[in-house]
């Protein structure tokens, strides 16, 4: 289906207000790139990177969260700039530079895929250095299921990185870490 044709759909089936809010979402995402100077949009596609996990079937293919609705997210939240921020499966890093944009000071990603890793990282260099930030960027090359929720990790975010049964075992590693070390 062209981009054309999807709009023409949208419009008939949503209206045009509907449409013209997604597109100003789409718009806000292309904007960020350009304005940072990152590479966060491009969907990209599991079997198109060397994955040694054996967990590679078992996640899903890198798509971006939109920007402006995360940016809305994170103000409606009010998250302390202290707070720690872990994307799950951050693939490129955009939920990480939003974070950033926000206010928050530290932020790790977790991701088993070594190229979206050096994307991310690269990502996070660019936005430093455009914004002069001071937000710590932490990227981390591994598999979900070893890391080990530290007791600062204190908003953990995912965006549909990965099976359930995956989920499943992250959510324990959650619950002990929360247990071992109580925190909002």
């Amino acid at each position: 289906m062209t981009r054309l044709h999807a709009l023409y759909v949208t419009l008939k089936d949503r209206g045009l207000g509907t449409t013209l809010a997604i597109l100003l979402v789409y718009v806000a995402d292309y904007a960020f790139d350009i304005r940072y100077g990152t590479d966060t949009r491009s969907w990209t596609s599991l079997d198109d990177l060397r994955i040694d996990s054996e967990n590679k079937q078992r996640g899903e293919m890198y798509q971006p969260t939109l920007a402006l609705p995360l940016e809305r997210l994170f103000r409606e939240l009010k998250l302390p700039a202290s707070s720690v921020l872990v994307d799950l499966g951050c693939g490129k890093a955009r939920v990480l530079l939003v974070a950033a944009k926000v206010g928050l000071k530290t932020m790790r990603g977790i991701e088993f895929s070594p190229e979206l890793c050096q994307i991310a990282r690269r990502n996070c260099d660019l936005y430093t250095a455009k914004t002069h930030g001071a937000a710590t960027f932490e990227i981390i090359e591994d598999d979900v299921v070893n890391y080990e929720v530290r007791q600062d990790d204190n908003v953990l975010f995912l965006y549909n990185p990965f099976y359930a049964e995956i989920l499943s075992h992250v959510l324990d590693k959650i619950r002990a870490s929360q247990r071992a070390h109580p925190r909002p």
